[in-house]
C-alpha cells in the first residue's frame, strides 16, 4: 500500500500479469511458470549412464558424443563470457512463458549470485561449442535437486540428465522441467520414474 502511491507519483506504473483461466493464455501457445513438472528419480541403482564415475567439481570437459559436450562446475567458477551465453539462452528460451521474469544481464547475475551464496552447482550442456543448455542444481547428503534447466531440445535436456544421474550415486535426484517438457525422453533408461504436474494457481 505503501509502494504503489509512491511509484505512481514518480510516473512509474505497473501491471500485474495473472491469469483469470491460464486457458487463455494456453490458447496463445504461452504457458504459465506457475506450472512445471517434477521428475524424481528413486536412489541410483545398477543403471548406469555414460557419464558415470565422472565429476562435476572442475572445469573438465566430457564428451557426450562427436557434436554434444557436457561441463560443470561450481557457480563461482563461471567467468563472463559464459554468463552472458547462458543469459542469452535463457532469455531466448523462456520467452513465451508467461510469468517468467524477463532479467537483464545485470538482474541475471545477481540471480547468479544468490545461487553461489546457497552452494549451488551447474551444468552446460554444448553443440558444436554453441551453448544450447544449462542446468543448476543442488546437491546434499541424501538429494540432488535440478533447480533450474534451461534448454533447447529435449536431446540437451537427455544430455544433462544423464551426467546429474552419474553424480547421484545413492540418492534420490529431482529435475524441475517446463510444463511442456517431452518426459519420455528423459524416463527412457531409468524406470521406475516418478512425474507429478505441479500447478500452483493462485
Amino acid at each position: 500500500d505503501f509502494f504503489i502511491p509512491v511509484l505512481r507519483s514518480r510516473g512509474i506504473w505497473i501491471m500485474t500479469y495473472h491469469p483469470v483461466s491460464f486457458d487463455i493464455y494456453r490458447s496463445m501457445g504461452h504457458l504459465s511458470t506457475s506450472e512445471y513438472i517434477l521428475l524424481s528419480y528413486p536412489q541410483f541403482s545398477s543403471n548406469t549412464s555414460q557419464f558415470a564415475g565422472t565429476e562435476a567439481t572442475d572445469k573438465s570437459l566430457h564428451e557426450s558424443s562427436d557434436k554434444i559436450r557436457i561441463s560443470g562446475g561450481h557457480m563461482n567458477e563461471l567467468v563472463e563470457s559464459e554468463l552472458r551465453e547462458m543469459h542469452r539462452i535463457y532469455t531466448e528460451t523462456t520467452f513465451r512463458y508467461s510469468g517468467m521474469v524477463a532479467r537483464t544481464y545485470y538482474h541475471f547475475k545477481l540471480k547468479i549470485l544468490d545461487y553461489i551464496s546457497s552452494g549451488a552447482r551447474y551444468v552446460c550442456v554444448h553443440e558444436q561449442d554453441t551453448l544450447k543448455g544449462y542446468c543448476i542444481y543442488f546437491q546434499s547428503d541424501d538429494k540432488l535437486l535440478a533447480e533450474e534447466m534451461i534448454i533447447s531440445t529435449m536431446t540437451e535436456a537427455r544430455a544433462i540428465t544423464d551426467f546429474i544421474r552419474s553424480l547421484s550415486d545413492g540418492i534420490r535426484t529431482d529435475l524441475k522441467l517446463p510444463p511442456d517438457a517431452d518426459i519420455r525422453e528423459l524416463i527412457s533408461g531409468y524406470e521406475p520414474v516418478y512425474a507429478a504436474f505441479i500447478e500452483q494457481n493462485a
